[in-house]
């Protein structure tokens, strides 16, 4: 089985509680947390850098890691960036598709 080109998102507490069955798949090549959702789904809804999701953020991290898979980040700013790559990120996202939405209206691409 080829392996995945994207790897899924972790955005849910159960998705934390079983991400090493999760890694253990056939075919997937990782696991990104989820910055945004992932606290929502915690019940700290805007609040990703409140200590019980950067603690589940963390554990992700080490059982990717663990797994031999790259870390994907989302980093929207340079800073955030710099330190993703500090913490072993190989694979950035830059922006998040809800970015889009109001340039997407001023150049009439919304559908």
């Amino acid at each position: 089985m080829a392996a995945s080109r994207y790897p899924p998102k972790g955005e849910h507490p159960r998705a934390i509680e079983n991400i090493d069955d999760i890694l253990a798949v056939e075919g997937l090549d990782g696991v990104i947390a989820a910055p945004l959702d992932l606290p929502a789904n915690m019940g700290f809804v805007g609040q990703p850098s409140h200590p019980q999701v950067q603690e589940a953020m963390e554990h992700v991290r080490r059982r990717i890691l663990a797994r031999g898979f790259p870390i994907v980040a989302f980093a929207v700013t340079p800073d955030r960036g710099r330190v993703a790559i500090a913490e072993g990120a190989s694979m950035l996202f830059v922006g998040f598709d809800t970015m889009k939405g109001p340039h997407c209206r001023r150049v009439d691409c919304a559908s």
